[in-house]
């Protein structure tokens, strides 16, 4: 027997499936939930654009900048700076509430970038083993994703 549930929106879609035994030899499952969790869209970016190696002091006295690079397939105008978190850190935020964002083509390929300064604080630092990683959103809630390499000035 095969029974799938309804799926709630609210909760990432997951299915339950019972797999009930109906004799013999057949494995029996009680109740398997599945999560369907979109895979976020790889983007590239840029930790200080322009900067090799991408060398950071985490000591809450600035702002580090990081690029998303546009493309031929990549829009930059269909990100939500809103959604935007660097390594733990959120963007920085102008006196009027916006976003201290600006949309530039700082590597001259011919593509508009989005470069967004990100709140420097040690408290909320989490860095992966050399690398750091934006996450956040487009418009339509496709989640994306991208990393650098980085180092920790002393």
């Amino acid at each position: 027997m095969f029974d799938a549930l309804p799926t709630d929106p609210n909760i990432g879609n997951p299915l339950e499936i019972r797999l009930v035994n109906l004799g013999g030899n057949q494995v029996s499952f009680d109740m398997v939930t599945l999560d369907h969790t979109p895979i976020p869209e790889p983007i590239e970016i840029d930790i200080k654009p322009g900067s090799d190696p991408n060398c950071l002091n985490i000591n809450g006295k600035g702002v580090i900048p990081v690029s998303i690079n546009g493309s031929d397939e990549f829009d930059v105008f269909d990100v939500d700076v809103y959604s935007l978190a660097f390594a733990g850190l959120d963007v920085r935020v102008k006196i009027n509430d916006t976003p201290q964002c600006r949309y530039e083509d700082w590597n001259g390929d011919g593509y508009t970038d989005l470069v967004c300064n990100f709140e420097d604080n040690p408290d909320n630092w989490s860095p992966d083993n050399g690398t750091a990683t934006l996450a956040g959103e487009l418009f339509d809630g496709t989640p994306i994703q991208g990393s650098d390499t980085i180092c920790i000035a002393p």
